[in-house]
C-alpha cells in the first residue's frame, strides 16, 4: 500500500511539473489571451476555461483504486503542441469577406494548442482510457476564446435594437416619456436617462450561463445531447432575464418620477437588479439537473 501511495504521489508531482512547464511554454499565447480577456466582458469569461479544465480533469481521473497506465504517445502529442507553438504561432488567419473586418479566423486557434498539450499530459500519464474519461474537461481548453468576435459584432447591434424596442414599448405602456425615433436607444425623463449600450444586450450573461450549464450538466451526468439542449435553453433564458432587467429599470424610472432622489442611485440600481435576476435565474437553472436526477432515483 505504501508503494502504491508513493507511486501515486510521484505521478501527481510529475503531472503538476509538466502542467506548470506547459504554462511557461505557452507564455506568448497566454499574453495574447490576457489582452483578449481584458478587451470586453464577453471575452473575459474565457479566463475561467483553463482553471476549470485543470480541476475537472483532475476530478475525472482521480480515483483511489485506479492504476495509472500511461502511453508514450502522450510525448508525441505534447511535442506536436509545442511544435505548433514554435512554428505556427502566431497562426495565419483566414479572411472571410462576408464577415467583414472581423472575419479573420486563425488557422490554428490558441485553444487547439492548449488542448493538444493537455491531452498529451493525460495520455502520457493516464493512457487513452483516461483521455476518454477527461474528454469534456479537456475540451474546455478549446473555449479560452469563448465566442468568435464576428458573432458579437454581427449580433450586438440587432440585440441592442431589439432590447431597446421592448423596453421602449414597456415604457410607453406605463406612460413614461421616451425619445423620438432618432433616439430609439435612449429613454429620457428630465435628468433621468436610459441608454442601451453593448453591455446591455445580455451577451455576457448568456455566454456565462451557457458554459455554466454545460459544466453543471457534465457534473450531474446529463447525456451530451440533453446537455446541449439544456445549455441552449439557458442561453435563451439569460437573454430573457436581460429583457426583464431593462423593464425593471423602466419601473425604477417610474418610481424616480415620484421620488426624484432615487435618480442618484440609478447606476447602482441597474447593477443590483441585474445581479439579483441573474443570480436567481442561474440558481434555478443550475439546479434543474439535480432535481431531475433526484426524481428519477
Amino acid at each position: 500500500m505504501l508503494h502504491g501511495y508513493a507511486e501515486r504521489s510521484w505521478l501527481t508531482a510529475a503531472v503538476i511539473i509538466v502542467t506548470l512547464a506547459g504554462l511557461g511554454c505557452f507564455r506568448r499565447e497566454f499574453s495574447e489571451l490576457w489582452m483578449y480577456w481584458r478587451a470586453n466582458s464577453v471575452a473575459s469569461i474565457g479566463m475561467l476555461a483553463v482553471p476549470c479544465s485543470i480541476v475537472l480533469t483532475w476530478l475525472a481521473l482521480h480515483d483511489g483504486d485506479a492504476k495509472w497506465s500511461g502511453s508514450w504517445w502522450g510525448l508525441a502529442i505534447i511535442a506536436g503542441a509545442l511544435s505548433l507553438d514554435a512554428f505556427v504561432y502566431p497562426s495565419p488567419r483566414i479572411q472571410f469577406r462576408e464577415l467583414g473586418p472581423v472575419g479573420l479566423i486563425p488557422l490554428v486557434p490558441i485553444g487547439v494548442m492548449l488542448w493538444g498539450y493537455g491531452s498529451g499530459i493525460v495520455v502520457l500519464f493516464g493512457g487513452w482510457r483516461a483521455w476518454r474519461r477527461a474528454f469534456f474537461p479537456l475540451a474546455m481548453l478549446l473555449v479560452v476564446q469563448p465566442i468568435p468576435p464576428f458573432i458579437v459584432s454581427h449580433f450586438d447591434l440587432p440585440l441592442q435594437s431589439f432590447d431597446a424596442g421592448v423596453a421602449r414599448s414597456f415604457a410607453i405602456l406605463l406612460g413614461v416619456p421616451v425619445g423620438g425615433d432618432s433616439l430609439r436607444l435612449l429613454f429620457d425623463n428630465d435628468r433621468l436617462g436610459m441608454l442601451i449600450v453593448p453591455g446591455c444586450d445580455g451577451f455576457s450573461g448568456a455566454v456565462a450561463m451557457g458554459y455554466a450549464t454545460l459544466v453543471a450538466g457534465y457534473l450531474y451526468g446529463v447525456r451530451p445531447f440533453a446537455r446541449t439542449l439544456y445549455a441552449m435553453s439557458a442561453v435563451l433564458i439569460a437573454f430573457a432575464l436581460n429583457l426583464a432587467r431593462l423593464c425593471a429599470l423602466v419601473l425604477f424610472y417610474c418610481a424616480a418620477q415620484a421620488i426624484p432622489s432615487l435618480g442618484n442611485y440609478a447606476v447602482g440600481a441597474d447593477y443590483i437588479i441585474g445581479a439579483m435576476l441573474f443570480a436567481s435565474g442561474a440558481a434555478i437553472i443550475l439546479l434543474i439537473p439535480r432535481f431531475r436526477l433526484r426524481h428519477e432515483t
